[in-house]
């Protein structure tokens, strides 16, 4: 979900135009200012009504395509991360409810072809929402769906769930790797186990902006790359999902290209070498780098510091390993869920075990859940052959199999299913409902 607004600046200048990955020195250029055919006076005047006419704000895939020298400049605004309303990033709790109401309204009426919102009372909503959610975003959400867009009614489920509908699965661990997020829980009999719920932040963007570092490392043709260009972005991620790879047999030195397309610029074309880095990026770090490994590196000492005070070094020590949040890797994430999940049944914990589906844009990494299910079996040589990692069935795309789900969902007969709050429900009893009407616990 991604919004461009008129801004002074856009994302790439903000910060002094510090790229990312950062740099230690980059040689800079001045931009040049325009060409004024008609003087300063007129220049003025036509820039102004020019800008009175463009729009105020760019929805869709159509924002990632925005030249970065616009007029006006326009800032990439990003209000849904992690699977939460990103806060950070607004001023007002209000600016940031408008642009989530304006982006499902452009992707119902562009990709669904409802044009008109005056007959949308006519039809419901299944909303997805995080397995690990915060009752403020089910509650505005509520309110946007209803009040915003006008929904006749709106039912809540949780992503993990809405998988297991889609892929036509009663009981399976599900893990779903999104671009910032990676999610694990375990559905049995149709109900997310609560206490298996696991959610850390990172996915495919973590991945691709790993991959970039490490090309750059490695002497990269385009050094002038920079994640926080719009068009540099959409590269990164092309190479990343084209040349990852987590298959043994495809790692060798080979010769790659790619295309560069700039607006206003002259397409050019790179060639570049790589050999372990496309699997070095998707891979956890086999281990942690003892600090200190090094002369002249942060944190290592000299044997013949005079003014050495072990004190105050272990202070200065504890200080920098307060500011590192340590992370669970994929796989103890997933055994965590498993262990919360079955409760110390074994045969459960066989059969979570046995149907751990992946999913997510972030899985389409070649030879992701082969990698995976032999991780897992080297970590737990007890169950052996029972773990079992699968993709989803019939073919599915795992990006879309959750939506899928919903919709599954969505057709199911309303006699049978209390979940759904209508608006006059809403207006009588407000968010309060949600205790009584969620299939999950409130």
């Amino acid at each position: 979900m991604v919004i461009a607004r008129k801004w002074p600046q856009n994302e790439a200048e903000e910060d002094g135009g510090e790229p990312l990955p950062k740099r230690i020195k980059i040689d800079g250029e001045e931009q040049e200012d325009p060409d004024k055919w008609f003087g300063e006076e007129f220049s003025s005047q036509y820039n102004g009504m020019s800008n009175d006419l463009k729009q105020h704000y760019i929805l869709g895939q159509t924002a990632l395509r925005i030249p970065e020298d616009s007029q006006p400049r326009y800032k990439l605004f990003w209000p849904i991360r992690y699977g939460w309303f990103n806060e950070q990033d607004y001023k007002t709790k209000n600016q940031l409810y408008q642009d989530v109401s304006l982006i499902i309204e452009h992707a119902i009426i562009s990709e669904l072809g409802l044009k008109h919102k005056k007959d949308w009372f006519q039809y419901g909503c299944v909303c997805v929402i995080p397995d690990l959610f915060e009752r403020n975003y089910v509650t505005q959400m509520l309110e946007i769906l209803l009040r915003d867009l006008g929904f006749g009614r709106v039912c809540f489920q949780q992503e993990s769930l809405s998988a297991t509908f889609g892929a036509g699965y009663s009981s399976s661990c599900i893990v779903d790797i999104g671009a910032q997020k990676t999610s694990v829980c375990c559905v049995d009999e149709g109900m997310c186990l609560e206490d298996s719920r696991v959610n850390v932040k990172y996915g495919g963007a973590d991945v691709m902006e790993t991959f970039i570092r490490m090309m750059l490392h490695d002497y990269f043709p385009y050094s002038d790359i920079n994640l926080k260009r719009r068009y540099d972005l959409l590269l990164a991620e092309e190479l990343k999902q084209k040349f990852c790879t987590m298959n043994e047999a495809d790692i060798s030195v080979q010769l790659y290209d790619f295309h560069l397309r700039a607006f206003g610029e002259d397409t050019r074309k790179y060639f570049f070498k790589c050999y372990d880095e496309t699997m070095l990026a998707p891979m956890p770090p086999r281990e942690t780098p003892a600090v200190g490994g090094a002369p002249g590196e942060g944190g290592s000492f000299g044997a013949t510091s005079i003014f050495f005070d072990p004190t105050l070094e272990k202070i200065k020590l504890a200080e920098e390993r307060d500011k590192i949040l340590p992370i669970a890797g994929l796989d103890t994430a997933i055994m965590t869920s498993i262990q919360q999940g079955a409760r110390g049944d074994d045969r459960k914990a066989r059969d979570f075990y046995g149907g751990i589906m992946v999913i997510g844009g972030g899985s389409k990494i070649a030879g992701f859940m082969p990698f995976l299910e032999d991780r897992l079996r080297s970590l737990l040589p007890g169950l052996g052959k029972d773990i079992l990692i699968g993709a989803p069935p019939r073919d599915l795309d795992p990006q879309v199999l959750v939506w899928k789900g919903g919709s599954v969902f969505g057709k199911l007969s309303t006699s049978g299913n209390d979940s759904w709050i209508s608006q006059k429900e809403y207006d009588i009893l407000g968010s309060r409902l949600l205790m009584n009407k969620c299939m999950f616990l409130w």
